[in-house]
């Protein structure tokens, strides 16, 4: 069986693991730690799926896009 993981960099208030494993998505990855120093980093995690919504202030939504783009894997 083939267990997709989804990564959402972003921690907020740490809620979004436990609402996506409510849906039954159990190997969800949202820890608190800062995404742009983990980032194409030995500490990025495995993942499927990049799944997140960015802070809306300064330039993250940029940042995110750019790492989504060239991840080469499905985000949302």
């Amino acid at each position: 069986m083939l267990l997709l993981s989804i990564w959402d960099p972003y921690y907020c208030a740490g809620k979004v693991k436990v609402h996506l494993m409510n849906l039954g998505f159990t190997n969800v990855v949202n820890e608190n730690q800062d995404f742009y120093a983990v980032a194409n980093t030995p500490r990025q995690p495995e993942f499927d799926v990049l799944l997140t919504s960015p802070p809306y202030s300064r330039d993250h939504i940029q940042k995110c896009m750019q790492f989504a783009v060239a991840c080469g894997r499905a985000w949302f």
